[in-house]
């Protein structure tokens, strides 16, 4: 037993030598061991690592210069590394891991992140949530640089303490640029306090870029502030943040600045991000805010003309800034997210207020439908106070406003509620506006519009009612009134439709067989228009065929065709009016032409004219117009015409100025007026004057004033020439004046010239000339022209009376220049002259000699077989003394005239020798102081027998003769009288 003990103990003595020895040779080759095993290690995971070992012990084992990866690229890089090492429950395990200097390169890519060489490294995953170590960690300027599809990544970690509870380092990273899909930061800047505290991950701090854009979207130094924590498998995780930036732009409108709070949380698959996104000094671009208010029509002169200006300026005060606050949040599971973003609420400078609650819209990010629900209410700033309820549900909006009357001066607007919905067939809406305010210069009250917009082709098809209570312009008021207005496309058509009231004091109508506004070019028609203004006795008419127009800014222009009418008992015709027409800023202007004629069709004055560069203006109840008259055929100018009528009362005024109005060739007065045919032609020479109609509601007065420096003609009784005179008309439309018009003549001849003569008269009522009587001088004595009156407005028979006093016959053969005779004597007598459908002559005309005289004719006998008796006579006639003789003509002075002379006289020059053929012949030599007894009949053309004494000092006569082509303008040609029946 003792042999055996003392064996054992050597033989254990022997193995604890030997451990021990094998433990020492251990322990002096363990870096030779240690890196053998590290590198057989490094080898089977296909690993390419450098690294120097400082020094392996019990518990501490450090390395230095460690490369792994590719040497010229490493994934890794570390100065040192120094692992501690205790003995636990569960065997030895890592107390402790510094290191210094670590520089880790990586790429996160597709949703994968990778660290190239060190990923061999890893442990296998294993499927079960990510714990956090025990052990200590201590970094000393660690940085990661990391590759993503974001942009170049790069973070540098400095800090220590036990991972699960109680590490505490420093966060940094920057990036150049990231780029999020369409979002985009530039200089990022992150730091971040990292700690730990039973097994959750806290972070404090900021994450800042100089700039955040967004599509057109720019925000300039966007700044995050961070605080949150999560477990250390982030399955659970909050965070507080707040945001804060400027604004450089937007994709649309202006703002200063953007703020936003918010939470975030994760509870397992759920996530929930929640902000109150607030934007301050929110305001349109100056571009936007034009095309804003420039959409809110003027509607000039419409009653929505105050209610849309203010409309305009509360849209034009959104320029002053806004601060626009709304809540969004983002919801994610596992099966599903959604986007949520409430009512927003909009406080502007201008003091609107759109404040909005509900909640909100709903938009699900995979499958399923949007869906909304909100209410909102406007006050302040100009805007119309109201609330509103919208909603959003499968695919179809609802909603619903009541608005309070809208005021704006003395319009106000009143709507019914509005329903509204829409859907993918379209938008509708239905309400009835009820409308107040003002129309031009006047007001309407009481407009009632149904409005009915329905999805669909046609959304504003159909035909509905409207009407007002009252309407006033311009001293027009109107009685209450419909109209039946169908809606189809892009226009309204207005049936037939019937208006009455009071112009002023006057009764007025209104009808039209219907109009057409279109909507897409703000272009309307109406067609047959009438207006019919006073009582029956004195009613103003205006008739116009057709009208068009188009409304523009604070405007209405158009064109008119067809028109005509009259103006109360104003004895003047309009008709085939055209032109274009103009609405502004309460005025209403015409311009074109149109044909004027006298009121009285059955019996007109004058003819037709056509009025051109014809202006008409109305404003203020005020109608005011001119234009120029010319007969149509030659456009000759006839006179400028000058109308001022005023609506309220019913009055007002023409005026005609005749400016050198040229009679001649081209322009005869019968082109002008009927009145003159059968009465003068051939008219030379030129009229000046004015003349004035002045009407009232009662009465129609009219003046004028024209006059004539010389004017020549031919008239019934013969060639006028030199015709100089004026005439006051006391009724120009009547064509009358009072008596002693007077007008002067150079020459008249209605058979006998005679000069320098005048003629008083008066136009009587009926177009009837009132000769008060006329005196010539005329071959020592006077031709006088009885007191007469003449129609000139039938084809009557007209008389005129010539009365000679006291002519003196020598003169009166001298005047005709009569060489083979010579009278003496002094001569009265009458020439009645008949005018009618026949011709003009005379009936019953006589001169008579007063004391006797002497008459001598000394011409050669031009027929040798006289007789005895007639040679006795013709040698008598060469001086003979009358105490008595008379003459008498009849007959058609454009005919032959029968003219018989009776004288009785003795001859004063001795008969010369003479055989009378008596039973008994005698010769007859040397008798004087016979007594002879003259019966002398001539008929001859009456002007005709004068021709001889004319041609003489006037031998157009001659060469009107030989060439009748070579005719003049002139009083040298007569006229016919008139016709037997007027031509039209």
């Amino acid at each position: 037993m003792m042999r055996l003990s003392a064996t054992l103990r050597r033989i254990l003595f022997s193995l604890v030598i030997l451990a021990f020895l094998v433990a020492l040779g251990l322990y002096l080759e363990r870096k030779t061991i240690a890196r053998r095993f590290a590198d057989a290690q490094l080898a089977g995971r296909k690993v390419n690592a450098h690294y120097d070992i400082k020094a392996i012990g019990p518990r501490t084992q450090r390395l230095e210069h460690i490369v792994i990866g590719d040497p010229k690229n490493p994934d890794l890089v570390a100065d040192w590394a120094e692992i501690e090492l205790g003995v636990g429950l569960s065997g030895v395990v890592v107390r402790t891991l510094r290191a210094g200097g670590v520089q880790l390169r990586g790429q996160f890519s597709n949703g994968r992140l990778s660290f190239g060489a060190v990923d061999r490294l890893l442990p296998t995953p294993s499927g079960e949530p990510f714990t956090l170590p025990t052990y200590d960690l201590s970094l000393s300027n660690a940085r990661l640089a990391l590759a993503t599809d974001y942009g170049q990544l790069d973070f540098r970690l400095d800090g220590k303490g036990n991972l699960a509870d109680g590490f505490s380092g420093l966060l940094a990273g920057t990036s150049k640029h990231v780029q999020v899909g369409r979002v985009g930061l530039d200089d990022v800047a992150t730091r971040l306090k990292i700690t730990t505290e039973r097994r959750r991950i806290l972070a404090e701090g900021s994450i800042a870029a100089s700039r955040l854009k967004f599509d057109r979207n720019i925000l300039a130094q966007p700044a995050i502030r961070l605080n949150g924590s999560t477990n250390e498998s982030f399955t659970s995780a909050t965070a507080d943040w707040s945001l804060g930036a400027g604004v450089e732009s937007l994709a649309r409108g202006k703002a200063k600045s953007l703020r936003a709070d918010g939470k975030f949380a994760q509870d397992g698959g759920a996530r929930t991000l929640a902000a109150k996104l607030q934007l301050d000094g929110v305001r349109p671009t100056a571009a936007e805010q034009k095309r804003l208010v420039a959409a809110i029509p003027t509607a000039g002169g419409t009653p929505l003309e105050p209610l849309l200006k203010q409309f305009r300026e509360a849209l034009a005060g959104l320029g002053k800034g806004s601060t626009v606050i709304a809540p969004v949040e983002y919801h994610a599971t596992r099966m599903q997210q959604s986007v949520f973003v409430g009512p927003p609420t909009i406080i502007a400078a201008s003091g609107a207020r759109l404040l909005g609650n509900g909640r909100g819209l709903v938009f699900p990010l995979g499958k399923g439908q949007a869906n909304f629900s909100g209410d909102f209410a406007l006050s302040g700033g100009g805007f119309p106070i109201s609330v509103a309820r919208f909603a959003l549900n499968k695919g179809v909006w609802t909603g619903s406003a009541r608005f309070q009357p809208y005021r704006a001066g003395s319009a106000q607007l009143v709507l019914t509620p509005v329903e509204m919905r829409a859907n993918a067939s379209g938008f509708g809406v239905r309400t009835n506006a009820l409308l107040d305010g003002p129309l031009g210069s006047g007001r309407i009250t009481g407009l009632s519009v149904p409005i009915a917009v329905r999805p669909g082709h046609n959304p504003l098809g159909g035909c509905f009612k409207s009407g007002f209570r009252t309407l006033e312009i311009a001293g027009l008021r109107l009685a209450p009134s419909s109209l039946n207005v169908c809606l189809a496309g892009k226009e309204a058509r207005l049936a037939p439709a019937l208006f009455a009231g009071r112009l002023g004091d006057s009764p007025i109508r209104i009808a039209a067989n219907g109009a057409r506004i279109g909507f897409s070019r703000g272009d309307f028609a109406v067609d047959s228009l009438g207006v019919r203004l006073g009582p029956g006795n004195r009613l103003s008419m205006l008739d116009v065929t057709a009208l068009t127009g188009r409304f523009g800014e604070g405007r209405a222009e158009g064109k008119f065709s067809g028109a005509s009418g009259s103006i109360g008992n104003v004895p003047l015709k309009m008709s085939e009016g055209s032109g274009a027409w103009q609405f502004s800023n309460s005025r209403l202007m015409l311009q074109g032409g149109l044909r004027l004629a006298d009121g009285l069709s059955t019996d007109p004055r004058f003819n037709p004219l056509f009025v051109d560069s014809f202006s008409l203006q109305f404003a203020n109840n005020l109608i005011l117009a001119n234009g120029v008259a010319r007969e149509p055929k030659t456009l000759a100018q006839v006179a400028e015409l000058a109308i001022r009528h005023e609506l309220s009362s019913g009055t007002g005024g023409a005026t005609i100025d005749v400016n050198g109005l040229t009679f001649g060739r081209a322009l005869q007065p019968e082109m002008l007026t009927t009145t003159t045919l059968g009465v003068i032609a051939n008219v030379v020479g030129t009229i000046n004057g004015r003349g004035e109609i002045r009407w009232s509601p009662d009465t129609v007065t009219s003046t004028g004033k024209f006059r004539t420096e010389s004017l020549d003609l031919a008239a019934a009784f013969g060639p006028v020439t030199g015709l100089k005179g004026e005439i006051a008309l006391s009724d120009l439309l009547g064509i009358e004046t009072k008596a002693g018009q007077m007008v002067t003549i150079s020459s008249i001849n209605p058979g006998i010239a005679v000069v320098d003569g005048n003629i008083h008269y008066q136009l009587l009522p009926g177009l009837k000339l009132r000769i008060e009587g006329g005196r010539w001088p005329f071959a020592g004595g006077f031709l006088i022209l009885e007191p007469t009156t003449i129609d000139l407005s039938a084809a009557a028979e007209r008389r005129l009376t010539f009365r000679v006093e006291g002519m003196d016959a020598g003169q009166f053969i001298n005047q005709l220049q009569f060489e083979n005779i010579d009278a003496t004597g002094v001569y009265d007598g009458t020439l009645p002259m008949i005018f009618d459908e026949h011709g003009g002559r005379i009936e019953g005309g006589r001169l008579v000699a007063r004391n006797g005289g002497t008459l001598a004719y000394v011409g050669e006998i031009s027929n040798q077989n006289l007789g005895t008796m007639g040679r006795v006579a013709f040698d008598a006639l060469k001086s003979i003394k009358y105490d008595r003789l008379s003459i008498d003509l009849d007959g058609p002075l454009d005919g032959d005239v029968v003219t018989r002379v009776s004288f009785a006289g003795v001859n004063q020059a001795p008969i010369e020798g003479v055989r009378a053929k008596f039973p008994i012949p005698i010769r007859v030599t040397g008798l004087t102081n016979f007594p002879f007894i003259f019966n002398v009949t001539i008929t001859a053309p009456f002007r005709k027998l004068f021709d001889m004494s004319r041609t003489i000092s006037d031998p157009s006569l001659l060469i009107e003769r030989l060439n009748p082509d070579l005719q003049r303008i002139g009083p040298a040609k007569t006229i016919q009288p008139p016709e037997s029946e007027r031509v039209q």
